[in-house]
């Protein structure tokens, strides 16, 4: 009988030991994920990236510009077009200016400086792609920098944390896109 009460105590003893270790792992793998969870978001939020590839004016290829990934890559200086990382900012034009040379690249005009590295580009959005009405959804309702009539032609400029992008708008429609360049010596 004692050698019975010993057993049961050891084997009660050996799972209350197993039992809390698998507790105090299993709270610590609770903590750790949730740790990396945050990491992740935070990192995803902190470098933001879109990269397009090919056209963008035909059918409804220009309608990425309506991407909130976009919006943010713009935001964080992380867009890449046919291989071009644009910076849009007034710093890079004036810094870089007046050493770029124009690149056609598919339907598009880039303002390169460096391999890989442009400081702005200009290109065609399909009319009926994107209203002018789901651009002021995303970018929100600014004033129309153009001096001729809204109804024919506008040109809505919007400034996203230091790059600049320009939506030119025909018809109710945005036809064109310029990011940087100084909006690409236009308007």
């Amino acid at each position: 009988m004692r050698k019975l009460r010993h057993i049961l105590s050891t084997g009660v003893f050996a799972c209350v030991v197993i039992l809390s270790t698998t507790l105090a792992v299993d709270g610590a793998d609770r903590i750790e994920a949730s740790e990396v969870e945050i990491g992740q978001d935070v990192t995803a939020v902190e470098n933001p990236w879109y990269s397009y590839s090919g056209y963008t004016g035909y059918n409804h290829d220009g309608e990425f510009i309506l991407d909130p990934y976009f919006v943010n890559a713009v935001a964080y200086q992380s867009f890449t077009i046919n291989g071009y990382e644009i910076d849009g900012s007034k710093e890079a034009m004036d810094e870089y200016g007046e050493n770029h040379t124009v690149v056609e690249t598919y339907d598009q005009q880039i303002l390169k400086y460096a391999d890989g590295k442009a400081i702005g580009v200009s290109f065609p959005v399909n009319s009926g792609a994107v209203s002018k009405e789901a651009l002021f959804d995303v970018y929100g309702e600014t004033e129309n920098a153009a001096p001729s009539d809204p109804d024919e032609v506008a040109y809505y400029n919007y400034q996203i944390e230091d790059q600049r992008i320009q939506f030119v708008v025909r018809d109710g429609w945005v036809t064109e896109v310029r990011y940087g360049g100084d909006l690409m010596n236009h308007s």
